[in-house]
């Protein structure tokens, strides 16, 4: 539906899982859910940016116990941006959260909610946040506008029930 997906439900620190390839054993353990909330690998947010949408959802998952994480990456590397969307949300703990994820190389976006935040954002509400509100600032090469605008719909969308 219009650049949403769901994100599988998954638990958190679970059971070590072991397994063995090329008769080395390997222990996997998921990975901890992360403090970060933007991740910028491709370098389309400005320190000062960064600082200030990290510092706007550490508030808003400390006052609405949904997390948003902000992730832009050069390039998708010949995976569809579903996958890798759903890949990430499954791996940063994000079923009740929301992942807004930018490739500048491939120029896709995606904004993904989680199961447990879909009634706080809806499909119809995450579609007018990516083709309303921030596309025409990303079309424009201005990055940075277009991703606060976008955090600042939905941070208003998810503490709305809060307040």
């Amino acid at each position: 539906m219009a650049g949403l997906a769901l994100l599988a439900a998954c638990g958190g620190a679970g059971p070590q899982v072991n397994e063995t390839v090329a008769n080395v054993a390997v222990t996997a353990t998921p990975e901890p859910v992360a403090t970060r909330h933007v991740i910028d690998d491709a370098g389309l947010i400005s320190p000062q940016g960064e600082a200030s949408i990290q510092a706007r959802l550490a508030a808003l998952e400390k006052n609405s116990n949904r997390r948003v994480l902000v992730m832009t990456v050069p390039s998708l590397n010949g995976q569809s941006i579903d996958a890798a969307s759903e890949r990430i949300g499954m791996e940063k703990g994000l079923s009740d959260g929301v992942l807004l994820l930018i490739s500048s190389g491939d120029r896709q976006m995606r904004l993904s909610v989680g199961a447990g935040a879909m009634k706080l954002l809806t499909d119809r509400e995450a579609s007018h946040i990516v083709e309303q509100v921030m596309r025409p600032d990303l079309r424009a090469s201005r990055y940075e506008a277009g991703i606060e605008k976008g955090v600042d719909r939905i941070a208003s969308e998810l503490s709305a029930a809060f307040t």
